[in-house]
């Protein structure tokens, strides 16, 4: 990867330091390996530990007169596609009184609330529903068939993003996957944040998808911009609903 950002000559005034963060890739994760940082420039920089919740390569220098500022990273790293086939795994009862179970089963204000508006929409969607797997299908399906992926206003100004998208009925990658991680939290599904860029050839852009837990299977990944696929092989038709493709570059 060359990342390359470019401060317009003038934009600071002389003398002021510039400072830059550029988007760098997490080590921890098996889908993301042998992350290698080959040069920056400017030389000297800071990469952010690898815990960090959102990680960056810190860099800056000083604004020269009518001249621009460029930052520049390129890196390498292994990235790997991940598929659990859930029908034939199996599940444990969720330990309820787990840190992490507790963690990622909570309201998370101001985007994952659970609203009048999330409540009703979770018990028209899921019903009864107690299997995680089937919760998990129920809403990826809804979701997929009626919230379609349209660009974002910016995400700052709107108070509460799911309850955006269940009023107006779309949203961008980030918007689809608040609304999905909300309506499983309510049901008990412990789901976290991942984001950072596609690199599918042709399609690189930034991207945000997520992770559900199944007690007994651990992080099973789930896009639900990607949503189901047009085949009539259920594998691949739901591939998205318990796997990721390799074009992904985990950020956050």
């Amino acid at each position: 990867i060359r990342y390359r950002l470019t401060v317009k000559a003038d934009a600071v005034p002389p003398g002021e330091v510039i400072r830059c963060w550029i988007p760098y890739p997490q080590e921890s994760h098996a889908r993301q390996q042998n992350v290698t940082l080959i040069t920056t420039s400017p030389e000297s920089h800071y990469i952010a530990p690898d815990q960090t919740g959102q990680r960056s390569v810190y860099m800056e220098q000083p604004a020269t007169s009518h001249q621009p500022a460029v930052f520049e990273m390129e890196l390498s790293y292994r990235s790997f596609a991940q598929y659990f086939d859930l029908d034939r795994l199996v599940l444990k009862p969720y330990s309820t009184g787990s840190l992490l179970y507790n963690k990622y089963t909570s309201e998370e204000k101001p985007h994952i609330v659970f609203t009048e508006k999330v409540r009703k929409l979770s018990d028209s969607i899921v019903g009864k529903e107690k299997n995680p797997v089937e919760i998990v299908r129920k809403i990826f399906y809804w979701i997929d068939e009626n919230i379609p992926w349209a660009g974002a206003l910016e995400y700052s100004i709107m108070p509460d993003i799911p309850e955006y998208v269940i009023d107006n009925r779309h949203g961008d990658c980030g918007m689809q996957t608040l609304l999905f991680m909300t309506l499983a939290r309510y049901n008990g599904i412990p789901v976290k944040w991942q984001s950072g860029w596609n690199m599918s050839p042709g399609g690189i852009d930034l991207h945000d998808w997520c992770e559900v837990y199944y007690e007994g299977i651990g992080w099973v990944p789930l896009d639900m911009s990607f949503g189901r696929l047009p085949s009539a092989d259920p594998m691949i038709r739901d591939y998205y609903r318990s796997g990721i493709d390799a074009f992904r570059m985990i950020v956050n």
